[in-house]
């Protein structure tokens, strides 16, 4: 059985992949898309659920530190 580091390892090397890169640079955006319009239908007068979503998750990622500190900076090599 595998070990916790090298499942990591594995992880990172095959995100690493130009293919991979590339269709995650078009993939992600069309889910959060997908993801915001479909939300948008969901809502009561001028509030859906897509402006709730980006609300939270704006609240969410303006509490992370940036930028990072160290001890959730990646090293890519």
């Amino acid at each position: 059985m595998k070990s916790l580091l090298d499942r990591l390892a594995s992880y990172a090397e095959y995100h690493r992949d130009k293919r991979n890169i590339a269709t995650h640079f078009v993939g992600i955006p069309m889910i959060l898309v997908g993801t915001q319009a479909t939300l948008a239908r969901i809502g009561i007068g001028p509030i859906n659920a897509a402006i709730a979503a980006t609300a939270l998750a704006t609240k969410y990622y303006g509490c992370s530190s940036f930028p990072p500190d160290s001890s959730t900076t990646v090293a890519i090599t």
